[in-house]
């Protein structure tokens, strides 16, 4: 999570992009993982922020998005 705002100094901020499925973890923790977010409402609604089991896709917002090989710039802007 460090090296993108090593390798770019215009990059703010910088979180994983999907949670870790653990076996041994509880029921919430695995459910989260595997719809890639902590609200079943922000996965309905294509607002999640971490890439699920289902789709694998992190987000279904319209994002601009560079792929930078080990991570993903994104570029926010405000409505």
């Amino acid at each position: 999570m460090i090296n993108p705002l090593e390798y770019d100094n215009t990059i703010i901020g910088s979180e994983p992009w999907e949670f870790t499925y653990r076996k041994s973890g509880g029921f919430i923790e695995r459910y989260n993982t595997l719809i890639g977010a902590n609200d079943p409402y922000a996965y309905i609604t294509g607002i999640s922020d971490r890439k699920n089991y289902i789709n694998h896709r992190w987000t279904s917002q319209k994002l601009e998005t560079q792929d930078k090989s080990t991570y993903l710039k994104i570029t926010l802007m405000p409505r």
